[in-house]
């Protein structure tokens, strides 16, 4: 099934036609003037007030007010024209859930602006919230450079199953997300990530996060969804100004010995860094309830890495500028328009290789509107949004793995190879329509009042893949002192030396004997550069490719309240012109009022949710595959290369898979209790039709591995949490225990057609029947690790934070972490050879195959303290000035970043140091 509807032009004529339809409905409804009139009596308040009270609330003059615009007016009225803030159950302090059957967290601007932070990205933030976890790299050695958002998984999906919006535009990258674990630099890719734009903290208001009985205007997901609202244009001061810094020299590292290391023969090198970020904000509030509003954080890091014994300097940036027009008295009766800008780039080298220098570029640009209108018989919400991102790669096009001989030398006296280049431009582009259509309107029947809710989202979703001109990576150099290049000297280099045969026999005084141990000494220290050629090559071809998903998804939501009980009754459809799937996902939730006192609740919900990243698939899909070359030389003379004979050359299929997805239950209970909130969430997440690798077929020339429904896994989590305020003092904690689980059958150890750079060693240890161990080499894909690796989480995680206000211009929060030791699959830094998988040379040689070992590694248990500063100095007239002060690993403990038994460097106690600058 092929959708050709215009995503546009199909959701304009959507809104138009029920606007149409429901007209009639809309005649019924209470004029302005008698909805003003009604409140009016009810609270007794004169017209004058209510002209008053509208303007500070910025209501649009003789419109009809919706439910919530209702309430806020009968407030301000009973308030004698002063209007009542409205404030969540969180308040000024972290105070995440509230009485509702949704697992919602909420982060208010009060936390976002307090909380201890390193880089300041949305996703830090979310770190210590129950049912997250972060990324194992998360606090390693790598992380204090790195100026991308964090990942993190929400009940128990990966990271790039989560949905990320801002102002209800989605901002997922669909560009091999799954890849952002990768090194930056790969031959077939570009290391990925699971969003679009690294947005930091300052553009944001709040961030509410569901992790359980998810609403049903949210799709493509199987984790949990994150959405943002950016600072409005009032909400921003006329000028701020800006800085946060931090410094290698403000951070402490600990050197860890592994178990068969001598401390004082092991020497380690530490990052030699600076970040340095830069904040403008400016606003201007015009009349009559407009605004325009810019934000800006511009974001450096910039490294000395040492590499074939010298430093080189790397920089990465990091930008979000964001123009932002508000007006709640246009046609709309809130109307938001953004213009975002966050590109990123890296510039980088290969460590230890000559002329390696290459630069990453993502991030990217978009446009979004989102208006809001009373219709009479709805609430009318329409978010149109278009968007542009990137994952490229410039790098030199090809790498050389040259023997450690005269003339290629470069490397340290002990490495066998010494290297040269990189992997080749890779250009990826991903660009994106989208049209979002809501209506929430009330009906009574059936003596119950209905809250409806009613959507349609449609998307066009483009991705672009291009190389350009091929790349290649030469390795298996043969050292040959006769070698005859024939004409190549690319990837060939013909003996040279400094001294002739007969300079030789002058010096030695009689003929050269290449038997005598001295006149081969004598005759190796003369060669200035040794003979050698390349006997394989890897070609990563030329390719362009262009693919464009097309989706459509429709939503009804009723909420029902009866006595003491309110249910979600939710039904939501997906389809989309890839899989050709039509996905039909119910969510029911509810929560029951123990004793009509709002102060007990029972939850409970039952909902399905469907997967996405149709896009990664179908470019995997037209994906060209590697092609494996082979010579040898005859004669002494090189020959041609000639194609592997053997090589299947591998393409994926997706024909008639299923779109995987989660099923959840649910079961919770919510008490006011010592001030404040306590919650306690029974989550079971059960993930079904998870795609593998099936069976192979050979066709015209190639090898296709259509990939099929086989996997299954599952998450169990309970959680506790409670939060709380005395006085100027905010409290919170919360515990997750959870266990992941994966099924036998969603993986194997069957690598039959799988490319070899797919194959990793995956390393166990067996008990023989004499008592005696066995380590074990089995070789499996990248893609059944990964299913393999799942079924290790933190099984044990406890938070707990403490935010004080000791006056009103000095607050101080202080959090902690502690989490049970677990076991993990990591990558380690050894290789193991294959010698039942091998390669063979045009002349029979046989080459085994390496792939890097994955092992099993047993973490010990670890607790986290971080803590920050904030401090305003005394305004003068309209100038203000805070400070800033952020530690990380308060009390300079280990991370366990450093795998068990082996020997590295792990981060200590880190500092960043801020001012800002503000006239308003």
């Amino acid at each position: 099934m092929k959708l050709t509807l215009n995503p546009v032009y199909v959701s304009m004529m959507l809104a138009l036609n029920l606007t149409v339809t429901f007209s009639a409905f809309a005649e019924e409804v209470d004029s302005f003037e008698q909805q003003q009139q009604t409140i009016l009596a009810s609270t007794k308040k004169t017209a004058e007030l209510w002209q008053s009270c509208a303007q500070q609330l910025r209501f649009p003059e003789a419109k009809l007010l919706s439910d919530e615009q209702a309430k806020l007016m009968k407030g301000c009225l009973n308030n004698d024209g002063t209007p009542v803030e409205v404030i969540e159950v969180t308040g000024r302090y972290f105070g995440p859930e509230v009485l509702e059957a949704q697992g919602r967290i909420f982060l208010s601007q009060d936390f976002i602006e307090n909380a201890p932070i390193g880089n300041g990205d949305i996703t830090e933030l979310l770190k210590g919230l129950p049912g997250i976890q972060t990324s194992e790299a998360d606090n390693s050695l790598s992380s204090l450079t790195d100026i991308r958002s964090r990942e993190v998984s929400i009940s128990g999906g990966k990271a790039y199953q989560n949905g990320f919006f801002i102002d209800g535009m989605n901002v997922n990258s669909r560009i091999d997300p799954g890849s952002s674990s990768l090194a930056t630099s790969s031959q077939n890719s570009v290391a990925g990530h699971t969003n679009e734009f690294f947005l930091n903290k300052d553009l944001v208001e709040s961030i509410t996060v569901y992790d359980s009985n998810i609403p049903v205007e949210y799709g493509e997901f199987v984790g949990g969804v994150v959405e943002s609202q950016s600072k409005d244009a009032w909400d921003l001061p006329a000028v701020r100004l800006g800085y946060r810094g931090t410094s290698s020299d403000w951070v402490e590292f600990h050197d860890i010995y592994g178990d068969n290391a001598d401390p004082s023969e092991s020497t380690f090198n530490k990052p030699v860094y600076d970040k340095h970020q830069y904040k403008l904000q400016l606003a201007k509030k015009l009349e009559d309830g407009r605004g325009i509003g810019l934000n800006v954080n511009h974001t450096t890091s910039t490294q000395s890495i040492e590499s074939l014994g010298v430093l080189e300097d790397t920089e990465s940036t990091n930008s979000n500028v964001m123009l932002k027009y508000d007006s709640e008295l246009d046609w709309f009766d809130h109307l938001s328009v953004s213009a975002l800008y966050a590109p990123f780039e890296n510039h980088d080298i290969l460590t230890d290789t000559l002329n390696s220098e290459y630069t990453t570029k993502g991030g990217g640009y978009a446009l979004n509107a989102v208006g809001y209108r009373n219709l009479g018989w709805a609430d009318w919400k329409i978010t149109a949004n278009s968007r542009y991102s990137e994952n490229s790669r410039t790098a030199p096009q090809d790498y050389f793995s040259w023997a450690n001989v005269p003339g290629k030398d470069w490397a340290d006296p002990w490495a066998t190879v010494s290297k040269e280049g990189a992997y080749g431009d890779l250009d990826t582009q991903q660009i994106t329509y989208s049209l979002n259509n809501k209506f929430d309107f009330d009906a009574n029947f059936w003596d119950l009042d209905h809250q409806f809710s009613m959507g349609l989202q449609l998307e066009s979703q483009q991705i672009l893949r291009d190389r350009e001109q091929q790349a290649v990576t030469y390795s298996n150099a043969r050292i040959n002192s006769q070698v005859d290049c024939n004409g190549n000297n690319y990837d060939c280099i013909e003996q040279s030396n400094n001294t002739s045969i007969e300079e030789l026999e002058a010096i030695l005084g009689e003929p050269f004997d290449p038997t005598n141990p001295e006149h081969l000494a004598l005759y190796e220290k003369s060669v200035g550069t040794t003979g050698q050629f390349f006997q394989r090559r890897v070609i990563y071809q030329e390719e362009h490719i262009d693919v464009t998903v097309r989706k459509a998804s429709m939503y009804i939501q009723d909420v029902i309240e009866w006595d003491n009980l309110k249910l979600n009754l939710g039904l939501r459809y997906d389809t989309e012109d890839f899989f050709g799937n039509h996905n039909i996902a119910p969510r029911i939730s509810g929560g029951y009022d123990l004793f009509g006192d709002n102060q007990t609740l029972i939850t409970f919900g039952a909902s399905r949710y469907y997967d996405a990243n149709l896009t990664t698939y179908a470019i995997r899909e037209q994906q060209l595959p590697y092609i494996t070359q082979y010579r040898d030389s005859y004669n002494n003379v090189v020959g041609d290369w000639i194609d592997d004979s053997e090589q299947d050359l591998t393409r994926y299929r997706y024909d008639g898979v299923k779109t995987p997805y989660s099923d959840e239950l649910t079961l919770g209970w919510k008490q006011e209790l010592l001030g404040g909130f306590l919650s306690l969430r029974g989550v079971w997440r059960q993930n079904k039709d998870e795609i593998g690798q099936g069976d192979s077929v050979r066709e015209g020339g190639y090898t296709y591995l259509y990939q099929v429904n086989k996997g299954e896994s599952e998450q169990k989590r309970i959680s506790l949490s409670w939060n709380g305020q005395w006085r100027n003092h905010s409290f919170w904690a919360n515990t997750s225990w959870s266990e992941t689980y994966t099924s036998q059958e969603s993986y194997d150890d069957n690598i039959d057609d799988t490319p070899a750079e797919d194959i990793v060693a995956y390393e166990t240890t067996i008990i023989n029947e004499d008592g005696t161990e066995e380590t074990i080499y089995t070789a499996v894909s990248l893609d059944d690790l990964d299913r393999l690796a799942s079924n290790y989480a933190r099984p044990w995680i406890v938070n707990m934070g403490w935010t004080a206000k000791w006056t009103d211009d000095l607050q101080t929060t202080l959090t902690a972490t502690y989490t049970q030791g677990y076991t993990s699959v990591s990558a380690t830094s050894e290789v193991h050879e294959f010698e039942d998988i091998i390669e063979t040379t045009p002349s029979g040689e046989l080459l085994p195959l390496e792939a890097t070992i994955y092992r099993e590694f047993e973490y010990d248990d670890a607790i986290l303290f971080n803590a920050s500063l904030r401090y305003r100095l005394p305004d003068f007239n309209k100038h203000g000035l805070a400070l800033s002060f952020d530690i990380s690993n308060l009390l300079d403990s280990r991370t366990y970043s450093v795998l068990p038994g082996e020997s590295g460097v792990e981060v200590g106690r880190s500092f960043w140091l801020g001012i800002n600058y503000t006239y308003d």
